[in-house]
C-alpha cells in the first residue's frame, strides 16, 4: 500500500485488510513522503504486528514507491491496494484460493465497484474474465484495477514498474506479465475503488493519452505491424472510444480492425476465436460511439468483422455487470 498525504481514507484502507477473513498476510505500507496526518496514523498502527511501515526519503513518486514495496515484500503472493481504495473482507481469500487452485496463473485481479469521495456506491465496473481473451484486449485497453491485483511474486518482470509510463505503469505492468503468464479477472466484486474529482485521468489526460499511445505501439510492434502514426493515433482512440464522429473515422477504424484481424490470422499470435471476439466488441462500441443514429447499424452489419456468435458475445459481456451480486460489507 503506497500512500502519500492519505490521511482522509488511509485508516478505512487499512482497516478493510485488517479486517479480512483470511488471517496469513503482512501489510506493508511505503509512505512516500507524506506532510499530512499520515505519519500519525502510521504511528498507531505500529503496534499490529501485521503491518510494517516504510518510509521513502522524501516523495519519490509512485513508479519508485511501488517497485519498493515490490522488492520489499516477503510474501509468494504480493496483492496490491492504493490508500484511498477498499478490499472487501474476502478479497484475499479468493484470491489466495484461486492462486492456489491454479498454479499456471500469475495474476488475478477482480471487478470493482466505483464510489464517491464519501463512499456511496455509483456503478460496479467488470472486466473480462475469460484468461485465453484479456491478452488480446489488453491490446487495446487496460484490463485490471490496480487495488484488485494479486500476483506471485515469482512472476514479477525484472523491471518491475517502468518509469516511462506513469500514471499507466500498471497498464504497462500487466502487458508484459500476460505476455508470458497466464492471468485472469474474478467475476465477483472484492474493492471499492474510490473515484476523484481531480483524480489522474482528468488532471493529466495528455499525459495520461500519451502513455497508451507508448503502450499500445510496444504491443502492436511484438503483434508484428508496425503501425504509421495515423493508425496509432486511430488504434488508441479505439480502444478509449474516442473515435471522431464522422463518416470517413468510423470507416477508418473499419479498415484497422480488418487489419489487426488479418495479421493475426497470418501469424496467430492471440487465440484467433478470443481475437476476432475482441475485434467485433471493439468494432461494436465504435459503432455505437459513432453518434450515427440508425445509420450505425448499417455500419454493424459487416461479416468480415461481426458474426452471429460474435455479437453474442458481444450481448453477454454487456449484461454481466447487472447481475453480479451486491457486494458484501464489514
Amino acid at each position: 500500500m503506497p500512500v502519500y498525504n492519505g490521511e482522509a481514507y488511509l485508516r478505512e484502507a487499512v482497516d478493510s485488510i485488517l479486517h479480512q477473513t483470511f488471517p496469513d498476510f503482512e501489510l506493508l505500507i511505503i509512505n512516500d513522503g507524506s506532510t499530512d496526518g499520515t505519519l500519525a496514523i502510521l504511528d498507531q498502527l505500529s503496534e499490529d504486528e501485521r503491518v510494517r511501515v516504510l518510509h521513502n526519503d522524501g516523495n519519490q513518486g509512485l513508479t519508485y514507491t511501488r517497485n519498493r514495496g515490490l522488492a520489499s515484500s516477503r510474501g509468494a503472493y504480493i496483492a496490491m491496494l492504493d490508500s484511498d481504495d477498499v478490499a472487501h473482507p474476502q478479497r484475499l481469500a479468493k484470491q489466495v484460493a484461486f492462486l492456489n487452485a491454479n498454479p499456471d496463473f500469475a495474476m488475478v485481479g477482480s471487478y470493482i465497484d466505483l464510489i464517491t469521495p464519501e463512499g456511496q456506491f455509483i456503478r460496479t465496473q467488470c472486466y473480462p474474465t475469460e484468461p485465453e481473451c484479456i491478452p488480446s484486449l489488453l491490446l487495446f485497453q487496460n484490463n485490471f484495477a490496480q487495488s484488485s491485483v494479486m500476483l506471485r511474486r515469482s512472476a514479477i518482470p525484472a523491471e518491475g514498474y517502468r518509469n516511462d509510463f506513469p500514471p499507466s505503469e500498471d497498464y504497462d505492468f500487466w502487458v508484459r506479465i500476460a505476455s508470458t503468464h497466464k492471468v485472469a479477472n474474478l467475476a465477483e466484486r472484492l474493492v471499492d475503488y474510490r473515484e476523484h474529482p481531480g483524480g489522474i485521468s482528468k488532471t493529466k489526460a495528455a499525459i495520461l493519452y500519451n502513455c497508451v499511445k507508448q503502450i499500445a505501439h510496444y504491443q502492436l510492434e511484438k503483434f508484428g505491424i508496425e503501425p504509421t502514426t495515423e493508425e496509432l493515433e486511430l488504434h488508441v482512440k479505439i480502444g478509449l472510444l474516442e473515435v471522431p464522429h464522422t463518416s470517413v473515422a468510423i470507416e477508418s477504424a473499419a479498415a484497422w480492425l480488418l487489419k489487426l484481424k488479418q495479421t493475426n490470422n497470418r501469424t496467430g499470435y492471440f487465440p484467433k476465436a478470443c481475437f476476432d471476439k475482441i475485434v467485433a466488441l471493439k468494432w461494436y462500441e465504435t459503432c455505437r460511439q459513432s453518434g450515427q443514429g440508425s445509420k450505425e447499424y448499417s455500419y454493424l452489419l459487416r461479416p468480415s468483422l461481426l458474426n452471429p456468435k460474435q455479437a453474442l458475445y458481444i450481448v453477454k459481456s454487456k449484461l454481466k455487470c447487472r447481475f453480479v451480486p451486491k457486494a458484501q460489507r464489514i
